[in-house]
């Protein structure tokens, strides 16, 4: 049975060291909150990693009211991180389903999550509404690192406006897709496969997903002449909260650690 993992935080006071073992520390308030939830006790053997690589093997040391304290073993060197470095380009979406479209691109290996506001968008977040709700998926992508094994966590960007995320482009860094279930002119798996072996300098994708509404015939004309390709994928037109999951999957078992 897997061990239960916790992260804890990339930039605190806790911010594992990879040197000097054994030690013991406290564990930040989330991941101690995390320990009491799942009731483990003293001497129960828990992984910890703070998102800069490899994962740490700790025992519970103690537990009071107010905190838990960890003895840390050792660092282990592994990573499970795709090749391929994944970006997903999310148009937002109402309800829960941003939610789930970032824990399932987490899940799947993605390395960073950009919500746009685009013109289709129903939900429209500005301003501490919108901080508030980049934080809320923050801790879902931290969630599912410790789920799925990561030892990343997939960073969540402010949310940007369309265009002005689009001014950004580079095509001479990285390969740009957006998904079009009208396109005729290219597939995903097909343009993955063009795609010339990563050396280092060009080797992230970003994946742009339209809303519930789809993009619109301006939009979709301004990112085509931005560089961004358009390409189907498969026969059937796909919800905006199942497309990012399935291109990622997509890139994965082309090109990625899923081959």
């Amino acid at each position: 049975m897997a061990l239960p993992r916790f992260y804890v935080g990339d930039n605190s006071a806790a911010t594992l060291a990879r040197h000097g073992f054994p030690y013991s520390f406290d564990l930040p308030d989330t991941a101690a909150s995390h320990i009491r939830v799942l009731r483990l006790d003293v001497d129960e053997q828990i992984v910890l990693f703070d998102g800069r690589g490899g994962e740490f093997t700790a025992l519970i040391s103690g537990l009071a009211k107010k905190a838990v304290t960890v003895f840390v073993l050792g660092h282990l060197n592994v990573e499970h991180e795709s090749p391929v470095r994944m970006v997903v380009v999310q148009a937002l979406a109402v309800g829960d389903k941003m939610d789930w479209i970032v824990q399932k691109a987490c899940e799947l290996g993605a390395a960073e999550i950009i919500p746009l506001q685009t013109e289709r968008c129903t939900l429209r977040l500005s301003g501490e509404r919108a901080d508030k709700r980049v934080a809320h998926w923050q801790q879902i992508a931290i969630a599912a690192s410790e789920q799925c094994g990561r030892n990343r966590v997939a960073q969540m960007v402010t949310i940007s406006d369309f265009m002005r995320w689009l001014a950004a482009v580079d095509t001479t860094t990285a390969s740009y897709f957006m998904l079009d279930p009208q396109d005729e002119s290219a597939t995903l798996v097909g343009a993955l496969k063009a795609l010339p072996a990563p050396d280092g300098t060009r080797n992230t994708i970003y994946l742009l997903i339209g809303p519930e509404g789809g993009f619109s015939a301006a939009e979709m004309q301004a990112a085509q002449r931005a560089g961004v390709i358009a390409v189907r994928f498969g026969l059937r037109v796909l919800r905006t909260e199942t497309a990012a999951a399935a291109a990622l999957a997509a890139i994965g078992a082309v090109i990625g650690d899923l081959q």
